[in-house]
């Protein structure tokens, strides 16, 4: 009888084994690092919070504190996230991560804007009350308010400074105010239009020494205008003759806004020369 062939079973080469250790090896590794990266990642900032669910959390209440220049009207007034209110029933109040951001840096720029330049927002809470309602908390540091150490002029006479001065909402000594820099720059070029310098340059400036403020403007009059004559276009009813009339700056003398009558001043057009 012829017995049945007997068929060996041949081994693996010895370097697909190699292979394959190789591959489980870094496969392990890359395991271990994963979870290495996800003990060490440091949990995500209060104020940075993100919402991956559906359905966003309800605000309940909005808190700030640390505010004493300020009251929390005067801030919730500014800020994007709101607390549900029981007369707005309808009004929707969301807790978004985009409004967080966004309100931490309104905060902190309306008080540097009022002079408190080192001002700043330390952190943002949310404090889950249950799985849908949550409390989120402004924690501010006001610092101290800016004053202005000094305000110097470039270009006036020494009469024309002394009433820039006595019309402008900022002084030696006071507080400051980034605002108040921007109604004084306007109070300035009123002062020289009044006077027929239509085009006056006022360029201001601002040096900033610890809690102290230098205050700069430097003033460039130009020519005064003359008015030489008023062209009146696009009356009907009305002559050219009597609109001009209404006018109380003589020819040929410095141009006066506060002179020609607000009813008339829109359809007025000037032919000035300088002096």
């Amino acid at each position: 009888m012829r017995r049945p062939a007997r068929f060996a079973r041949s081994a693996a080469p010895p370097g697909d084994v190699a292979c394959a250790a190789g591959r489980a090896t870094l496969a392990f590794l890359a395991v271990v690092a994963l979870f290495a990266l996800l003990a060490l990642h440091p949990p995500p900032a209060t104020a940075q919070i993100e919402l991956e669910d559906e359905d966003e959390p309800t605000v309940s209440k909005v808190e700030i504190l640390g505010n004493a220049a300020y009251s929390d009207g005067t801030l919730k007034s500014i800020i994007r996230t709101r607390g549900k209110s029981f007369f707005r029933p309808w009004r929707s109040a969301p807790l978004r991560s985009d409004f967080l951001r966004f309100d931490r840096l309104a905060v902190r720029d309306f008080y540097r804007r009022h002079g408190f330049l080192s001002a700043d927002v330390e952190s943002v809470e949310v404090v889950y009350r249950d799985t849908t309602h949550v409390e989120v908390r402004f924690r501010l540091h006001e610092g101290p308010h800016a004053r202005v150490d000094a305000i110097d002029f470039v270009g006036p006479t020494a009469a024309d400074e002394e009433l820039i001065r006595s019309v402008i909402p900022l002084s030696a000594g006071g507080l400051f105010d980034y605002p108040a820099v921007a109604v004084s720059r306007a109070q300035i070029d009123s002062i020289y239009a009044e006077r027929g310098h239509v085009a006056a340059a006022i360029h201001d400036s601002v040096e900033v020494t610890g809690d102290n403020v230098r205050v700069r403007f430097a003033i460039d009059p130009g020519p005064a205008a003359i008015l030489r004559r008023i062209v009146v276009e696009g009356t009907r009813a009305t002559r050219p003759s009597f609109v001009s009339s209404g006018s109380t700056t003589p020819a040929s003398t410095a141009t006066c806004s506060s002179r020609t009558p607000k009813s008339i001043q829109p359809r007025v057009k000037r032919t000035s020369s300088s002096a």
